[in-house]
């Protein structure tokens, strides 16, 4: 074979694979059931909610500039987000204060176990994002101190403390290389004077579209 032909003939298989690389990637995943998953635990005197936050969510309520949400346009990339809003609701007969540690939440799914990032490392995933030599066009206008507002008024601290009177919102970002679809578990264990009051499991099944 001549030189230039297995050039040619090489390039050719490479762009053939990565057509079927990205087009296994593309695509949306999708939650079989929109409504949120809620815990009521009377002993305890609260109810506790998880629920999964789209796409078209994160970009509406974000919008596409200084978003630190933002979702990858590869679904099989190894740096998917996963994004949950967590609700903690006191009730009359709250027997606490508790204790959540963002460290002691679990999701697992499709054999991957992984915590959530938490406001520290994702602000620096963005920072390396944005201070790379070729920046992507996508990030066009953005700053680091817009981007750290939001996640400092919007992602899950690292431990919150739940009190009489005092409702928690906040969102829980996973990172990892998931699946397109299949049954996904979030655990979230609270802590009552050191010691795990209940830990709250939450069953997500997820569907895929082209």
């Amino acid at each position: 074979m001549k030189p230039v032909r297995a050039v040619t003939v090489v390039a050719g298989l490479l762009l053939a694979a990565s057509f079927a690389l990205f087009g296994c990637s593309t695509g949306t995943r999708v939650l079989k059931s929109d409504q949120a998953q809620i815990e009521h635990a009377e002993n305890l005197g609260l109810s506790i909610s998880l629920r999964h936050v789209s796409g078209q969510e994160i970009d509406e309520r974000f919008g596409d500039r200084n978003n630190p949400f933002m979702q990858s346009p590869a679904l099989l990339s190894e740096k998917q987000f996963l994004l949950f809003e967590l609700l903690i609701e006191p009730e009359p007969s709250f027997n606490g204060p508790f204790v959540l540690n963002s460290k002691d939440i679990e999701l697992q799914f499709g054999g991957i176990n992984v915590g959530p990032k938490n406001q520290f490392l994702l602000s620096r995933y963005w920072s390396h994002e944005l201070q790379q030599e070729i920046v992507d066009t996508r990030y066009k206008g953005w700053t680091m101190g817009k981007v750290d507002a939001v996640i400092d008024k919007n992602l899950l601290p690292n431990k919150v403390r739940i009190d009489r009177g005092a409702m928690v919102r906040k969102l829980v970002l996973f990172e990892g290389g998931f699946p397109r679809y299949g049954n996904a578990t979030v655990y979230v264990p609270l802590l009552k004077d050191g010691s795990l009051a209940k830990n709250f499991r939450f069953d997500f099944e997820f569907g895929y579209e082209e």
